[in-house]
């Protein structure tokens, strides 16, 4: 995190952590690099993201890089990012693929069929939960809501359950008191 310095001038906005005192708001990442190269000439400066990785040259003379390099550095965790995406979409592609050569074996099926006998059946949703299509994926319908699994189905089970805890919870006690 960048902290200003008492005094300096030019420096970086940045967002207080006092209570009662003015934020500043955010700055596009471009313009975060302009700041910081303003203010230090020879830092190490993430192009992505505009983290400050290092202020001296001494602090990253070891890795050799040029001035051409430094300028286009990329973070670690920007390259993890570029790295994930990629990944995703070859994911995506490779689905795909697979959904065509589903989708054409399927044709290839249909292909048989003489047409009008079973013709308003296929525009029938498979489940009766499925809502409608977008794009290549069915939505459907949320049998239960999200979030922490229901303990109990119904109000009886657990009215039931109450009935049950709160017994055993006073015979404990009267083995307590009679103890």
């Amino acid at each position: 995190m960048i902290r200003k310095t008492p005094g300096a001038t030019g420096v970086i906005p940045w967002r207080r952590l006092r209570r009662g005192a003015p934020v500043r708001p955010a700055i596009s990442p471009q313009a975060a690099i302009a700041l910081l190269r303003t203010q230090y000439p020879d830092g190490l400066i993430c192009a992505q993201c505009g983290l400050l990785l290092a202020t001296r040259l001494e602090s990253y003379r070891t890795s050799n890089l040029t001035t051409a390099r430094r300028k286009t550095y990329v973070c670690a965790e920007c390259q993890q990012a570029l790295a994930d995406i990629e990944r995703d979409a070859e994911a995506r592609r490779a689905n795909l693929v697979l959904a065509r050569a589903a989708r054409g074996g399927q044709k290839n099926h249909d292909a048989g069929r003489s047409s009008g006998v079973g013709e308003s059946d296929r525009h029938l949703p498979a489940s009766p939960h499925q809502l409608g299509r977008f794009g290549q994926v069915f939505l459907t319908a949320q049998l239960h809501r999200g979030g922490r699994p229901r303990k109990y189905r119904t109000k009886e089970e657990r009215r039931q359950a109450s009935r049950a805890y709160s017994r055993a919870y006073r015979l404990r006690r009267k083995e307590i008191a009679l103890a």
